[in-house]
């Protein structure tokens, strides 16, 4: 709801430059959850990756720890201690096509340049679900049990590491 205030739309890039944090998962699903995109950027990437990332997805919005003159050129900015002060609502599930964008992650291949691949919310769905299902028999995965994640959410690895649980509970 914050997203939409602030005037982020359904099909906008969103833009976050985090760690990984509770926040940033957080911003992640609120992205996801009003049909926008979201491009997660590890600050340790370097600018060259960020000013590239900004180039091909021409971000309205951005959500970073803090905002140097790189991550200006957003027009809606939004600090991330800021989803933590935030007021918790009821959640209100927005309607999208599940064939639409969801993320837009950047990797470099065999080639070494990056490349923006993109995810629908029917792929991401997809990815969890098959996850799933190798976790669903191991008795040690429980919401009494916590998850470490070692990779960055900006890293289809660390992104699903993060949703798989999430998605069990």
């Amino acid at each position: 709801e914050h997203l939409l205030k602030k005037g982020v739309k359904q099909n906008d890039a969103v833009l976050v430059v985090s760690k990984n944090t509770p926040e940033t998962i957080e911003a992640l699903l609120a992205i996801f959850n009003i049909g926008a995109i979201a491009v997660p950027i590890s600050p340790t990437s370097g600018t060259d990756l960020i000013k590239y990332a900004i180039s091909v997805t021409k971000p309205v919005a951005c959500i970073a720890e803090s905002f140097d003159e790189l991550l200006s050129s957003c027009d809606i900015k939004i600090k991330l201690d800021e989803i933590e002060s935030l007021e918790r609502t009821e959640l209100v599930i927005y309607e999208y096509d599940p064939n639409q964008k969801a993320i837009i992650l950047f990797t470099s291949g065999s080639t070494g340049n990056p490349k923006a691949i993109f995810r629908t919310h029917r792929t991401l769905s997809n990815f969890v679900n098959h996850i799933r299902n190798f976790y669903t028999d191991d008795p040690y995965i429980s919401d009494s049990f916590p998850h470490i994640v070692l990779l960055s959410v900006s890293h289809i690895g660390g992104f699903l590491d993060v949703m798989t649980p999430l998605s069990l509970g």
